[in-house]
């Protein structure tokens, strides 16, 4: 494992929070040692179970970690999954999440009309 590339990444997920070690390790469960070892590129085999408890705490897809970790090979770029959404519409407003359905939905329609087919119109008020 290139700790440097995992420890970089988690460094800066936790300055975008403001958060500390001792915050991730709290919201985790992980003990502060841990994520002291993972931050200062002690730790050169990451457990998975670890992994999982610092992706739900930072609320970011545990694919993601493990890519950043090197326990997955890395995806393409623009690789958007199922569970990236699912881990990125909780965290916006309920109107964000309406305004994003709503820009999906005519993206659809757009498409349904150069493909010549029909698909279901957008709508504002759901």
């Amino acid at each position: 494992m290139d700790t440097s590339k995992f420890s970089e990444w988690l460094s800066a997920q936790l300055e975008e929070r403001g958060w500390s070690q001792a915050d991730l390790a709290k919201a985790a469960g992980l003990t502060r040692t841990a994520v002291s070892q993972y931050v200062n590129k002690k730790r050169t085999k990451p457990e998975p179970e670890s992994m999982v408890a610092i992706a739900r705490a930072l609320h970011v897809s545990p694919i993601e970690v493990f890519r950043m970790a090197e326990l997955l090979p890395p995806g393409p770029a623009d690789d958007v999954t199922l569970d990236d959404w699912k881990q990125i519409l909780p965290r916006l407003s309920e109107r964000d999440q309406k305004i994003l359905k709503n820009m999906a939905l005519n993206m659809l329609q757009t498409d349904d009309r150069v493909k010549g087919t029909v698909s279901k119109p957008a709508t504002s008020t759901e």
